[in-house]
């Protein structure tokens, strides 16, 4: 069982102070952004790739190639198709995340950024933190 007289920092005693979180979630929203370019790129890539086998499948119907073959051509297609939609999907999904890190990053600054500025500014040393925490 847990005890509610901990201190709610890291081991070192920093790792979870205003400034350490503040750099985490900005780190949090720099990987989510990656995330997004590289799912347009994927989305880019698979539309692309889904017109070349559109075009490939009209080509091979009018050279009168086997139906069969034609028919793949054309799943193919909708495979690109499908992942290219699926890359679109994710993207929204990264688009609310990042949504989110902001929210939960400007919402722990409302919190706590009054606090530290005044820590900051003061010449008195301050308690570790969770140190008036109440039990």
């Amino acid at each position: 069982m847990a005890s509610n007289n901990l201190p709610a920092v890291s081991a070192d005693g920093a790792g979870n102070g205003f400034a350490a979180l503040q750099a985490k979630l900005s780190v949090l929203q720099r990987a989510v952004g990656h995330c997004v370019e590289h799912s347009q790129l994927v989305k880019k890539r698979m539309r692309k790739a889904a017109k070349a086998a559109d075009r490939l499948a009209d080509l091979s119907a009018a050279a009168e190639v086997a139906p069969s073959h034609i028919g793949a051509v054309r799943d193919i297609d909708k495979q690109f198709d499908g992942a290219a939609t699926v890359a679109g999907q994710l993207i929204g999904s990264f688009d609310r995340l990042n949504k989110a890190v902001a929210a939960a990053k400007a919402a722990h600054r409302t919190e706590y950024g009054g606090i530290r500025n005044a820590v900051v500014s003061s010449s008195v040393r301050q308690a570790k933190p969770g140190w008036y925490r109440q039990t």
